[in-house]
C-alpha cells in the first residue's frame, strides 16, 4: 500500500467502489487505482481512530 502524499478527497459511490480526489491549482483528477484507495481509506480511518479515542 501506498501513502498519501498530497491533498484529497475519499468519495464512496452507491455501487460500493471508491474514488480519491485530488485537487491542485493546475489541475484535478479522480482515480480508481486500488493503491490510491487503500491508502485513503486507512488515512481516513487513523483519523477516525484518533478522533475517537478524545
Amino acid at each position: 500500500m501506498s501513502g498519501v502524499e498530497r491533498p484529497l478527497t475519499l468519495f464512496h459511490l452507491p455501487d460500493g467502489s471508491s474514488v480519491v480526489f485530488y485537487a491542485y491549482p493546475h489541475e484535478a483528477f479522480f482515480t480508481e487505482a486500488p493503491d490510491e484507495t487503500e491508502a485513503a481509506q486507512a488515512l481516513f480511518s487513523r483519523l477516525h481512530d484518533c478522533s475517537s479515542a478524545v
